[in-house]
């Protein structure tokens, strides 16, 4: 019972957290300088290698907290996993202004990676 609670709990945060930004997002993006901002000096190329690297943290990160935290069973940990790596990946690019396919497959490769490295290696 505790995971599904814990599960509802997060989901209705990241929503309201996905609301604050989608509603302030313009003052975010016109801050000239933030850490955040140095992913784009370098281009395309090291956004994608962030996005990819963040999807596979969350997915791992995720799993970890229901099977190891929560003592949740292997099949709900990595669900519960994969659809919070859809979820950032998902809230991020509706946050952007133009999803391009570039992003698209890369959150993808992202959270296949973290999938693949929780059922390898933390299973």
């Amino acid at each position: 019972m505790l995971p599904w609670i814990v599960t509802i709990i997060l989901v209705l945060l990241a929503g309201l957290g996905w609301l604050a930004l989608k509603k302030k997002v313009e003052p975010i993006y016109s801050i000239v300088f933030k850490p955040i901002n140095l992913l784009w000096l370098g281009g395309s190329r090291y956004h994608h290698i962030f996005n990819v690297l963040v999807n596979v943290v969350v997915v791992v990160a995720v799993f970890s907290f229901y099977k190891f935290a929560l003592d949740a069973s292997n099949m709900f940990s990595i669900v519960i996993a994969i659809l919070a790596g859809v979820g950032i990946s998902g809230g991020k690019e509706m946050l952007d202004k133009y999803v391009q396919l570039d992003d698209v497959i890369f959150c993808v490769a992202g959270i296949l990676i973290g999938g693949l490295l929780v059922g390898f290696c933390l299973w």
